[in-house]
């Protein structure tokens, strides 16, 4: 299995890289390519973009850090995703927010899109996660 551990910055995944790095057993079967994009939507787009197109992985995983605005979820807990918004691409027009679907400039149920969401496609690999599932957005 080829897994794409993806994320913006090295710092946001260095536990995990440091606990890889102590168990090379665990890879026996696997190969994990560690692919840091830096940060931004544009930045990611172009890095998995340019890696997917030479070598597809089985599995990718993009991981880092993110903020809630909800106080049931504390500093450091871990979350998965079962949709993701995009929450800052848009316009304020007299007082109020118009995203690119309200201005007609993307189809808001237009794949990938779902009612100006990106739904996760495999709802059975995140069963396996031992990890809530949660809405997203992401903001540059």
């Amino acid at each position: 299995m080829n897994i794409a551990l993806v994320a913006a910055t090295k710092m946001e995944i260095q536990p995990t890289l440091r606990y890889l790095s102590e168990r090379m057993y665990l890879r026996k079967h696997q190969r994990i390519d560690i692919i840091i994009t830096g940060v931004g939507m544009m930045n990611t787009a172009y890095c998995l973009t340019k890696k997917f197109v030479q070598d597809a992985p089985t599995l990718a995983i993009q991981a880092g850090i993110a903020g809630s605005y909800h106080s049931i979820y504390a500093p450091g807990m871990a979350v998965t995703l079962k949709e993701d918004m995009i929450g800052d691409l848009g316009v304020m027009e007299g007082g109020d927010w118009n995203d690119v679907f309200d201005m007609g400039l993307a189809g808001a149920s237009l794949h990938p899109w779902s009612d100006k969401k990106l739904i996760k496609p495999n709802k059975e690999l995140l069963k396996k996660v031992p990890l809530e599932c949660v809405r997203g957005v992401t903001v540059n």
